[in-house]
């Protein structure tokens, strides 16, 4: 029960980030066709990004975090992977 809480909390926390999404390749007319998205450059993985995080103890704190894109990918990836688990063992105890 107690890895479901933190699961849960930690996903909690991630989903607060700004998702960077991209447009998505259309091949309708005045939509992004597949040519100009594949000219676009690819975004850098060393790039560091700076986040403010909202700490749970306090409605007034946040902390800044920063890490490099690959960083903060690894990251959500972690956290996807612990709240999979969470869920895998919570159905195996039948509850």
């Amino acid at each position: 029960m107690k890895t479901l809480i933190i699961a849960l909390a930690a996903l909690t926390a991630t989903a607060g980030f700004a998702q960077e999404t991209q447009a998505p390749a259309t091949d309708t007319d005045g939509g992004v066709g597949t040519e100009q998205a594949a000219a676009r450059p690819a975004k850098d993985p060393n790039e560091r990004i700076c986040r403010n995080i909202p700490q749970t103890s306090t409605r007034l704190g946040r902390k800044q975090e920063c890490h490099t894109r690959a960083e903060w990918a690894d990251l959500r990836h972690q956290d996807r992977q612990m709240v999979d688990e969470a869920q895998t063992r919570r159905g195996m105890n039948g509850r």
